[in-house]
């Protein structure tokens, strides 16, 4: 079996329940904001999920900073609400790590919040640098003594 049929029976049998999942930040639908951004950026999570009564009815990203905030004009008083993803797609813990790789990479996420198995409950967030550490585990050689540049060679080995 090589290293790839190694990674793909890995990704294919991995649950999401299985991962160490990162828990989600939340806030109310109505929250300010700036007061998204800043909670977002006081726990350095590219994410953060808005919430009414429970249930997840946005999700809030870098990316709405950057394209949305960024370019227009917003006073203290506009809600997440304006900016968030409504309704964002979303996966449960039964599904397996290769359906987020699938949706994730379909859809240009980097986030994505993970729900229970009743799909009541946001449980946690799965994010691309996840799936790139678990990937990592199986070839770590390869990735870690890679030189500095794809086009760079060593010409001596480092050390004694």
């Amino acid at each position: 079996m090589t290293v790839d049929d190694t990674i793909t029976n890995s990704l294919n049998s991995s649950t999401l329940k299985q991962l160490n999942l990162e828990p989600p930040i939340e806030i109310p639908s109505g929250t300010p904001v700036f007061e998204a951004v800043d909670k977002m950026s006081d726990n350095g999570f590219g994410c953060i999920l808005v919430t009414d009564g429970g249930k997840l009815v946005g999700i809030f990203t870098e990316r709405d900073v950057l394209l949305k905030i960024s370019i227009s004009d917003v006073n203290e008083s506009q809600s997440v609400d304006e900016f968030m993803t409504k309704e964002p797609d979303t996966l449960k813990v039964t599904n397996t790590l290769s359906d987020a790789v699938r949706e994730m990479s379909s859809r240009g996420y980097r986030h994505l919040p993970i729900m229970d198995e009743e799909n009541s409950k946001c449980v946690g967030i799965i994010t691309a640098k996840q799936i790139i550490k678990f990937v990592v585990e199986f070839i770590p050689e390869q990735v870690y003594n890679l030189p500095p540049s794809l086009d760079q060679s060593m010409l001596t080995p480092e050390g004694g």
